[in-house]
This record gives C-alpha cells, sequence and structure tokens, in this order.
C-alpha cells in the first residue's frame, strides 16, 4: 500500500506498553477503510512499549513516536499529530472502541468543507455513575444523536483538519489539553462543527463515583487554568468567577438532563438517582475550577488526568471490572 496517500492519521498514546492500547488499536484495524489509516503510536519508548509492529500491518503505514515519559494527554498528543502525514487527524483513547464504519463516516463529511467533525458515543459499561459520567462530560455525542451540524462538540472525540491544529503549532500541546478552548476559537472565526450521528464508538465510562468526583475536580481545575492563560483575566475576574463556582453544578446538570431526554426509556430508567450522582460529580467540578481561578496548578491538575485518560480499566467499578465486556476490552493487557 505504499503508493497509496493515508486518508486519516489516527494518534493514540499510551505511558506504559503496547498492549494497554492493543484492544482500542484492534477495532481501528477493523475499519473499512484500513488502508487509508495511518495508526501513530505515541509512549515513552520504542523499548518500554514493546510494540508488535505485525498488529500495525493492515494499516497504510505506522509510526512510533517516542516521548519519553507521557506524563500529560494532550503533549503526547500533540506530538503524535506532528508526526502524522495525513491531511486529517483523529485522537483514539484506549478506552474507546469504534463500530467498523466510524472512519469511513467521518471522512465522508469532510469532504463538505467542515474542519471538525465528531461522532456519537455509547456507554461501554451501562450503569448510573458511568452514564452520569457519559452524560455529565459528553452530553452532546451522547447516543443517540443526529447528523447534521451542531454549536458544540465535545474533546478527544472531534476528528479534525490537520492544517487547523498546526496553524496553533506554537501551542499545540496546550491546544491538545483542552479541546472546548480550541471549538471555542475555531467558532469565533466562523468555522462549522458536524455531529456524524451515523458513526458510533462504545466508551468506557469511570463508573466508581469516588474516581469520578476526583476526576471532575482535576478536569476543571485545568479548564480554569486554561481559561486563564487564553484570556489573560486579571485578579478580580478570576474572584469573580471562583465566586460564581457553585452555580456551575446546576447548569451543567441541566444541559446533561437535556442530553438524556434524547433517550427517554434511559432516562425513565436512571431518574432520580442520576441526577443525585451528576450534582455530587459537578459539585466536585466546581470546587476544583474554583480552586483554579484562585491558586491555578494547571501542570498538577493535568498530570492528575493523565491516568484516567490511559488507563481507564482502572477507575471502573469493582462490578464492571468482573463484568464479561469490560474484561474482555481489557485482556490484552499483560
Amino acid at each position: 500500500m505504499d503508493d497509496i496517500e493515508p486518508i486519516v492519521s489516527v494518534v493514540i498514546c499510551t505511558a506504559e506498553t503496547f498492549d494497554h492500547c492493543r484492544e482500542a488499536i484492534d477495532h481501528w484495524r477493523a475499519q473499512t477503510i484500513v488502508g487509508r489509516i495511518e495508526m501513530v503510536v505515541v509512549g515513552p519508548s520504542r523499548e518500554r512499549m514493546k510494540v508488535d509492529e505485525a498488529v500495525l500491518e493492515p494499516f497504510q503505514g505506522f509510526r512510533i513516536v517516542e516521548a519519553s515519559e507521557v506524563r500529560i494527554t494532550g503533549h503526547a498528543t500533540a506530538a503524535g499529530i506532528r508526526e502524522a502525514t495525513a491531511p486529517f487527524v483523529i485522537y483514539a483513547e484506549e478506552h474507546d472502541y469504534p463500530d467498523p464504519h466510524l472512519a469511513e463516516n467521518v471522512m465522508r463529511v469532510f469532504d463538505q468543507g467542515y474542519n471538525a467533525v465528531g461522532w456519537a458515543m455509547e456507554n461501554a459499561n451501562p450503569g448510573l455513575v458511568s452514564y452520569a459520567h457519559l452524560y455529565l462530560q459528553f452530553g452532546p455525542s451522547a447516543a443517540p444523536v443526529e447528523s447534521g451540524e451542531v454549536d458544540r462538540l465535545v474533546g478527544h472525540h472531534t476528528a479534525y483538519r490537520k492544517s487547523v491544529l498546526l496553524a496553533h503549532d506554537h501551542r499545540l500541546e496546550d491546544v491538545m489539553c483542552k479541546e472546548d478552548a480550541l471549538h471555542l476559537f475555531m467558532r469565533d472565526r466562523g468555522e462549522r462543527f458536524y455531529m456524524c450521528g451515523d458513526a458510533v464508538s462504545r466508551h468506557v465510562q469511570i463508573s466508581d463515583l469516588g474516581h469520578l468526583m476526583v476526576h471532575e475536580w482535576v478536569r476543571h481545575r485545568a479548564l480554569a487554568c486554561r481559561r486563564i492563560e487564553t484570556m489573560g483575566w486579571d485578579l478580580g475576574k478570576r474572584l469573580l468567577f471562583a465566586a460564581g463556582a457553585p452555580l456551575i453544578p446546576f447548569v451543567r446538570v441541566r444541559r446533561a438532563l437535556s442530553a438524556l431526554s434524547r433517550a427517554p426509556e434511559r432516562r425513565r430508567e436512571l431518574m432520580p438517582w442520576i441526577a443525585l450522582v451528576m450534582l455530587l460529580a459537578a459539585t466536585a467540578g466546581a470546587f476544583g475550577e474554583a480552586l483554579g481561578y484562585l491558586l491555578g496548578g494547571k501542570t498538577q491538575a493535568l498530570e492528575k488526568a493523565a491516568p484516567v485518560e490511559l488507563d481507564r480499566f482502572a477507575f471502573v467499578s469493582p462490578r464492571d471490572a468482573r463484568s464479561p465486556i469490560v474484561s474482555r476490552m481489557g485482556a490484552n493487557r499483560r
């Protein structure tokens, strides 16, 4: 396939070994357009990753990017994007499993002139806490969703025209740490987003309430720091937003419940307890956000968030860890 150019580069990261992302790579290898996909694996070193190159042979090509220690996911992703050769890029999470037509359907949308395309997400480990995580963090993409132009997409589940990302090359690490800030910038420039509802991936959610609350706290502390840096807020603006943090959980839960209303049977099954779980998690996030406005701490927050993104199976509930679907998905980790 050397004479065929890749149409999309899929970037996947691991802080440990290749086996940590093997299951996800297997799903990308099953794509209908695998012969047009370049797989970019980012990790500590070839020796430490123990890359199984035979698994990567079906792709149009592959690249191994040695990034020393992978401590912040966005930094590793940026390194992979810079090495990618295709005109479009997708960041693939190790706990996200696309259906075989996802890449084909997403790439078809780019022909219509969009620069960012998202897809639908299904819960790979259904349960009260995992659904709370799904709708609280990824509500706009939670299946079912209709295909069409949208106002917003979610981070880590968006494909980009690579040239759009490289326009931020001088700060690409920061951009990939907080994609929603990138989306705001793109929207302000008049760029359009598309949600591809017929492209679906199964996503393993955090399903332990304690882990979810810690993740929310860390993630939103990093969000606050990113806003301060991007918008150049002075102390007065930071104090104002910190004071308003107690209102954030109610706004987020209202939005999440609105997304849940797209699945009425699921809503009837999960209410009212899912609202309480989301409120607890969002409250933890609000405290983290207020702390970020007051004290900063972006690097520390991003480093604490990385394990959740790179080793999701360590953050599921004991029940999920024993379930057939999660244990099978994590079986490749030796």
